[in-house]
């Protein structure tokens, strides 16, 4: 038979170890990942665009 006062006793000590926080890591501060203005991104290189304005043309002849 279980005795009433130990269940008691070990739910309040599952409660109490449940609500208990754990050990969290240091907040790392977030890496500024903007590039500076002289380091901007130029955008496409030529050769995207040139593969890009291939892609249009192939889509448009295959819509016709």
């Amino acid at each position: 038979m279980v005795d009433p006062l130990l269940m008691a006793e070990l739910v309040l000590a599952l409660l109490i170890v449940a609500t208990l926080d754990r050990p969290r890591r240091p907040v790392e501060t977030p890496k500024n990942t903007t590039p500076a203005p002289d380091q901007a991104d130029p955008g496409w290189s030529a050769e995207t665009d040139l593969h890009a304005q291939r892609i249009l043309r192939l889509e448009r002849r295959a819509g016709q």
